[in-house]
Parts: C-alpha cells; sequence; structure tokens
C-alpha cells in the first residue's frame, strides 16, 4: 500500500535521517536516486528498504531489489519530496546501516 500521509512515522523518521546527527545515532544511512542504490545491490549492501514513486521507479532495479529479498514501500510525490535530498530526484531513496568503523594504524 502507497504511503501518502507526511505523517507517518516512517516517513517521519527517513525526514530525520537527513540529518548526520540522526543517521550517526541511529547508525543507519540514506541512498539516494537509481544509479547509487544499483551500486549498492551489486555490491550487497544490505538495504533495509527501497522507497520508491511508482511512476518515476526504475522497473528493473525494483525487480532486481524484489529478488534479493529488500522491502519495496511506494510513496506519493508529495512524500517523496519531504524525504528527498538529492539535488535531482528519482523516484528511488533507499535505507541502509551503515557500514562499520574500522580503525587505520
Amino acid at each position: 500500500m502507497r504511503i501518502t500521509s507526511l505523517q507517518n512515522p516512517k516517513i517521519k523518521n527517513l525526514v530525520k535521517l537527513r540529518r548526520r546527527h540522526h543517521r550517526d545515532r541511529q547508525r543507519r544511512m540514506l541512498i539516494d536516486g537509481g544509479r547509487a542504490l544499483r551500486l549498492a545491490l551489486q555490491n550487497d549492501v544490505p538495504l533495509e528498504a527501497i522507497y520508491f514513486v511508482p511512476e518515476q521507479a526504475d522497473a528493473g532495479l525494483l525487480a532486481r531489489a524484489r529478488q534479493q529479498g529488500i522491502p519495496l514501500q511506494p510513496v506519493s510525490d508529495a512524500v517523496f519530496q519531504k524525504i528527498g535530498y538529492g539535488d535531482n530526484p528519482d523516484g528511488l531513496l533507499g535505507v541502509a546501516p551503515q557500514p562499520p568503523l574500522r580503525l587505520q594504524d
């Protein structure tokens, strides 16, 4: 079911994740756009979910994500305008855990 409410708790949390403080606190990151999501899928990044506008999203990318068992959540244009943060929103936004930090010698 498509999320259309800006008051949805998932959407409110995605808006918070646009700020570094919240990303660091939740140890999660946003992956904005089809190109970045394709790279994430190719490199087996453990995506928690992909939020997308059905009329804009890349069907091939969504099919690949579905095959990998990644939850897909359709959203309205208005909701995507609120959660997207890139310069050229293309109707795709992924959420993934932040990779662990490794200290170098």
